[in-house]
C-alpha cells in the first residue's frame, strides 16, 4: 500500500512538472503574440500615415501643375488681368478642387474669380510668390463654410522671365485631411494637420472623444495624456522641429485603461506635421481573430489534459488491479490463492508454545473444513 501511495506521488509530481512546464511555455508563447500583434499594428498605422503624407504631397503637387498650367498661357498675354484670364481662373475654379482663385498684381491687389479684389501685400505667401517662389500659406478661416483652407501661390512670367503678377488658389485642408483617412479603420481615429508650434490647422474627427479641435494647441493636449515608452513632450516637439516621424503610444488620464496610437509624418510643406490617432483596439481590429484562436487553443489543451490525466489515473488503476491478481493467483495450477487462519489465545488456550501451537492448528483445519479463506478461533 505504501509503495502503491509513492507511486502515485510520483505520478503527481511528474505530471505537475509536465503541466507546469506546458503552461509557462503557452503564456510565453501568447505574450509574444501579443507583443507581435501590437509592433505589427503599429507599423501597419505608421506605413498608413506615410503612404498617405506622400499621397498628400502628390496631390499639393498636382494643384501646384494646375495653377503652373494656368501661368503659362497668362504670361503670354499682354494686360494681367485680360478678359481671357480671368476666364481661365473662373475656369480652373469649376473644374478643379481649388475652392477660388485669384490673379495678383504687383502691388498685392488680387483680383478673385468671384469679382472680388483684395490687397494682400501684407500676407507672407504674397511676398514669397512675388520673389519668384511657389508658396503655400498658413491656414485660413472661412467665415462661410467654417473649414480651414490654405493659398498655394505660384509666380507668373512673362516672355522676358521677369515676375508680372501671380496666380493663387485657395484649397480646402480640412476635407484633403478627412479623404485621407476617412476610409481607414473605418473612420475610428482622428487625423490632424499641426503646425511646427502645435497649433491644430486642420482636425477631422470625433472632438468629444478626442478632446481635440481645430485651433488646439496639440503639445497642451499631449500633457493630458499618459505617454509611454519614456516618450515626453519635449521629445515630441523635438521631433517637430526636426521634422521627423515618430508613432506614441499614450493612455487617457480619465480611462487609464484606454491605450491609442499617436503616428506623425512631416508634410514637407511649412513645416507642418500630419498626424493619425487611433485607439489601440481599433488598430488590432484586423488581428481579433488571433484572440479567438487563443481561446479555442486553450480550451482544447484543458480537455486533452483532462483526459490525460484521466487516462493516467485508468491505466494505474487498471495496472494495479492486475498485479493484485496476480499475486493472489498460484503460479502452477493457476488458481486462486486464499489464506486460512487458526488462532489460539494464552492462557486460556495453552499455557507452553506446544500447546498453544497444537490448538492454532486445529482451529486452522477447522477454517479449511468451514469453506477456506477464513479466520477460525480454537474452542475447547
Amino acid at each position: 500500500m505504501k509503495k502503491n501511495q509513492t507511486q502515485i506521488k510520483k505520478y503527481a509530481a511528474v505530471i505537475s512538472i509536465f503541466l507546469a512546464a506546458v503552461i509557462v511555455g503557452l503564456f510565453v508563447f501568447f505574450f509574444c503574440i501579443k507583443r507581435s500583434v501590437e509592433q505589427r499594428s503599429k507599423n501597419t498605422m505608421r506605413n498608413n500615415v506615410v503612404r498617405q503624407s506622400e499621397h498628400l504631397r502628390t496631390i499639393l503637387d498636382i494643384q501646384y501643375d494646375y495653377l503652373n498650367g494656368l501661368t503659362e498661357e497668362i504670361g503670354k498675354t499682354d494686360h494681367l488681368l485680360a478678359k481671357k484670364n480671368m476666364d481661365l481662373i473662373k475656369s480652373i475654379t469649376k473644374h478643379t478642387d481649388f475652392c477660388g482663385t485669384a490673379l495678383i498684381e504687383p502691388n498685392g491687389d488680387a483680383h478673385y474669380d468671384n469679382g472680388l479684389i483684395k490687397n494682400l501685400s501684407h500676407r507672407r505667401y504674397f511676398k514669397e510668390v512675388i520673389s519668384g517662389k511657389r508658396t503655400l500659406s498658413d491656414p485660413l478661416d472661412s467665415s462661410i463654410s467654417g473649414s480651414t483652407r490654405v493659398v498655394l501661390g505660384v509666380p507668373i512670367y512673362n516672355s522676358k522671365h521677369k515676375v508680372i503678377g501671380a496666380l493663387g488658389g485657395s484649397y480646402d485642408v480640412t476635407a484633403l485631411s478627412r479623404m485621407l483617412f476617412e476610409d481607414l479603420f473605418n473612420g475610428q481615429g482622428c487625423s490632424m494637420i499641426i503646425a511646427q508650434n502645435g497649433e491644430i490647422i486642420a482636425f477631422e474627427g470625433d472632438t468629444s472623444y478626442w478632446n481635440l479641435d481645430y485651433r488646439d494647441n496639440f503639445y497642451k493636449c499631449c500633457c493630458k495624456w499618459i505617454i509611454k515608452d519614456k516618450v515626453t513632450v519635449k521629445k515630441i516637439k523635438q521631433d517637430f522641429k526636426e521634422g521627423k516621424e515618430n508613432l506614441v503610444t499614450a493612455d487617457s488620464k480619465k480611462e487609464g485603461t484606454r491605450r491609442h496610437y499617436f503616428a506623425y509624418m512631416p508634410m514637407g510643406a511649412n513645416g507642418w506635421m500630419l498626424c493619425y490617432a487611433l485607439p489601440e483596439q481599433a488598430a488590432q481590429q484586423s488581428y481579433n481573430f488571433i484572440e479567438d484562436y487563443e481561446i479555442s487553443f486553450m480550451i482544447v489543451f484543458i480537455v486533452l489534459v483532462t483526459l490525460l490525466i484521466l487516462y493516467i489515473v485508468y491505466e494505474n488503476h487498471t495496472r494495479n488491479k492486475e498485479l493484485l491478481k496476480y499475486a493472489q493467483t498460484d503460479a502452477l495450477t493457476g488458481n486462486n490463492i486464499s489464506i486460512s487462519i487458526g488462532i489460539s489465545t494464552a492462557p486460556q488456550d495453552g499455557d507452553c508454545y506446544m500447546d498453544l501451537y497444537k490448538r492454532a492448528d486445529q482451529a486452522l483445519y477447522q477454517a479449511k473444513r468451514s469453506g477456506k479463506a477464513r479466520v477460525c478461533n480454537y474452542f475447547s
